[in-house]
């Protein structure tokens, strides 16, 4: 005579934090993709600042002193 081994089914008790955690991990990696991602596909390279070689300081005046 064979012997039958029932094995017990598997329990799901995680399924709901797991795609909870699924979820926020795939909405953050979507804002991160719009945030920094996009710009650099798009070619953006945010804004040009311009410094100019020289500042001009007016000193002429009474000191403070």
């Amino acid at each position: 005579m064979p012997t039958v081994i029932n094995n017990p089914p598997t329990r799901d008790d995680g399924n709901a934090a797991g795609a909870i955690v699924t979820g926020v991990v795939i909405i953050v990696l979507v804002v991160l993709f719009l945030v920094y991602g996009l710009p650099r596909i798009r070619g953006t390279g945010g804004s040009q600042v311009n410094i100019p070689d020289t500042i001009n300081v007016n000193t002429s005046g009474n000191p403070s002193q």
